[in-house]
């Protein structure tokens, strides 16, 4: 589901603010870009509202209202926090220009590198969910370039700059100190400020570390069938924390210690620089099996980030 809206009745009075500002925070609804799902008596005022203003919108829009309010009966309004993807944005008469331009703004996604980590995040949405590929290709969700880490802190705050009421900026970061991460709780996010960026660090090392076996069997390195069959040697969590790209000597050393002496001497200096770039080729479709076969701890943290996303999108 898009960033939930929750908008009082009141945005359709006349204290509501400027009927363009309304009209527009309503198509943002009817195209899905976000969602909406209101009582029955406030889909009735949003009716009205719209008959009133924009006679000729009514014909199109009176379903899909009527359709959101029967959807907001099925889901009921007691359910568990715990399990929602996100709390609902509060539109009232006193915020809705200030949210209306915030929700136009496309969200952002702000890697280290834009063409490799971006052309896995394209995968992943390809093979997860739609809705996430269908805002990329409308410009409702753009993947930022930082550059390398370091830069990644300052273009997130430049990046929040530019919204008033509701931060939709996320940062993925590698996981350079190489910690166990854990899935956000309820609580973490009952505790984010909604001008907070969500930061996502990645459960394994780096990008390179979810590529499934289609996209390391175009690497064009002299070795790039055995450097695949013994990094598969290894158990999973193992494999979340080779370096890639640089091999042993830049990864742990209990690392070396769970390869034979081939798969030691074939990893010495991993794939180097002759990985696909970007890594995962536009013509090449990747599923969620592909990416399941990494681990279910791979397929676990992938539906975890969508969700993640759909909470700034």
């Amino acid at each position: 589901m898009p960033m939930l809206l929750e908008i009082d009745d009141a945005v359709f009075s006349d204290q509501g603010g400027d009927v363009r500002t309304v009209l527009t925070l309503l198509g943002y609804t009817v195209d899905q870009r976000h969602s909406w799902l209101p009582e029955p008596s406030t889909a009735e005022m949003a009716c009205r509202y719209v008959e009133t203003q924009a006679p000729g919108l009514i014909v199109g829009w009176r379903e899909y209202l009527v359709n959101a309010a029967t959807a907001s009966a099925w889901q009921g309004t007691d359910q568990d926090p715990a399990n929602q993807v996100s709390p609902p944005v509060a539109v009232t008469a006193a915020n809705v220009a200030g949210l209306v331009a915030d929700l136009g703004l496309p969200a952002v996604i702000i890697v280290e590198n834009a063409r490799n980590d971006g052309s896995l995040l394209k995968a992943v949405f390809a093979a997860y969910d739609r809705q996430l590929s269908a805002a990329l290709e409308k410009h409702w969700l753009r993947i930022d370039h930082a550059g390398g880490g370091g830069d990644q802190p300052w273009l997130a705050g430049e990046a929040a700059k530019c919204f008033q009421h509701v931060c939709r900026v996320m940062v993925l970061k590698d996981n350079d100190e190489r910690k166990p991460q854990q899935p956000i709780t309820a609580a973490e996010l009952a505790g984010r400020t909604s001008m907070e960026p969500m930061i996502h660090i990645w459960w394994r090392h780096e990008v390179e570390n979810y590529l499934p076996d289609a996209v390391l069997q175009l690497a064009t390195h002299e070795h790039a069938d055995q450097l695949l069959s013994h990094l598969r040697s290894l158990p999973t969590e193992h494999q979340g924390w080779i370096d890639m790209k640089h091999g042993l000597a830049k990864s742990p050393a209990w690392i070396a210690n769970a390869l034979s002496p081939d798969g030691q001497r074939v990893w010495n200096a991993g794939y180097r620089k002759q990985l696909p770039r970007p890594l995962v080729p536009d013509d090449l479709a990747l599923t969620v099996d592909d990416f399941r076969a990494l681990g279910e701890e791979v397929h676990d943290e992938l539906l975890h980030l969508v969700d993640k996303i759909k909470r700034v999108l």
